[in-house]
């Protein structure tokens, strides 16, 4: 139980959220208008940073 906790303080809650989102959005996107879209390519790229972050921020904390 206290492994549990120290993991969820250790991260960042609101850019998973983000990411999850992202995800369900690009899903959706993708399901109904194809990757071809700009939208699309749009939120792919935010994924893309967002991604990007959480993995800087993990490799920060292994430093």
């Amino acid at each position: 139980m206290m492994k549990a906790n120290k993991f969820i303080q250790n991260e960042n809650t609101k850019l998973l959220n983000d990411i999850m989102n992202l995800k369900i959005k690009l899903n959706d996107l993708y399901n109904s208008a194809g990757p071809n879209t700009s939208d699309y390519v749009n939120l792919k790229i935010t994924l893309d940073s967002l991604m990007h972050e959480y993995f800087n921020e993990k490799i920060e904390r292994l430093i």
